[in-house]
């Protein structure tokens, strides 16, 4: 497997994703630098290396939870502006299962659940027979 360096994927990231795929403007771009910029400097601190030398195994978890620390609690950031700076920092996930189906007795079960004595569990009931009855066609 080719080891692509920290600043080529860093870069990619800014000009190919965030740019070219998501579209991100003028306020949103700068945001996610700055964040950036805080991260490899405090994450440079952590590994004892200037930031040219940190390779992307150095970024792992544990830096980002003391990242979240150090902004909480050294850089006096409210929850929002933490939570902001770990959006901009975050690392692709790798892909979630999705659920196929539901058998027959785990949908009959859910129609169960509703209350069709009510105005809204009639409402309920409608709509998810609606749904039911589009998908399972």
């Amino acid at each position: 497997m080719k080891q692509t360096d920290l600043p080529t994927l860093i870069w990619d990231f800014f000009e190919k994703y965030l740019v070219a795929q998501r579209g991100l403007g003028e306020h949103t771009v700068p945001a996610y630098r700055d964040t950036w910029k805080l991260f490899l400097q405090f994450a440079s601190r952590q590994c004892r290396k200037s930031c040219a030398a940190l390779e992307l195994r150095d970024l792992n978890a544990e830096v980002v939870r003391r990242f979240l620390d150090y902004l909480e609690h050294e850089r006096h950031n409210a929850g929002p502006t933490r939570n902001h700076r770990l959006a901009a920092i975050r690392f692709k996930r790798h892909a979630r299962r999705v659920m196929g189906y539901l058998e027959r007795q785990e949908v009959q079960r859910i129609f169960d659940q509703i209350n069709a004595q009510t105005a809204l569990g009639r409402r309920d009931d409608a709509l998810l027979r609606l749904l039911y009855s589009w998908f399972h066609e």
